[in-house]
């Protein structure tokens, strides 16, 4: 689109975006086999934010808190993760910076479970041409961190 509203640089357009799209391929590789030891490995997120990477990467969500940023959980669906969580083992819950982290406090209660704080907006990332590779990356080290 750009090189059509703009022909004198249409080619350094096509370009770049030859650049990322092969940058971007290298990187979901790369990824793809950091992740792949935990891939099984299930834990819990605080809402569905990860649907698109953890599909991508084969990853095993055991499930989300709320279901929606309007909808709390109540007691019994409290109750029912925290079944799933001790039937599977799963033992990290990951929560938002920018968002409560007491109900993931509460389920992280439990024995050897952990709460980490997963930064899916890429808040403390700078803005510039690297931040999606970046938030790519943060997203990995972070499930990595608490998952091995």
């Amino acid at each position: 689109e750009l090189g059509r509203r703009d022909p004198a640089h249409a080619g350094l357009y096509a370009d770049n975006a030859f650049a990322s799209s092969n940058r971007i391929e290298a990187l979901t590789e790369a990824l793809a086999l950091r992740l792949a030891p935990i891939a099984a490995r299930p834990y819990l997120l605080q809402h569905d934010a990860l649907q698109y990477y953890e599909r991508r990467f084969g990853l095993s969500p055991l499930g989300v808190i709320a279901l929606g940023p309007e909808t709390p959980p109540g007691a019994a669906r409290m109750l029912a993760l925290d079944r799933a969580l001790a039937q599977t083992g799963a033992r990290c819950i990951f929560v938002q910076p920018q968002a409560s982290q007491t109900l993931g406090r509460a389920l992280a209660v439990g024995p050897g479970r952990r709460l980490s704080t997963l930064d899916d907006l890429g808040a403390g990332i700078e803005p510039g041409p690297d931040a999606y590779d970046q938030l790519l990356e943060s997203i990995a080290d972070t499930l990595l961190g608490c998952l091995r």
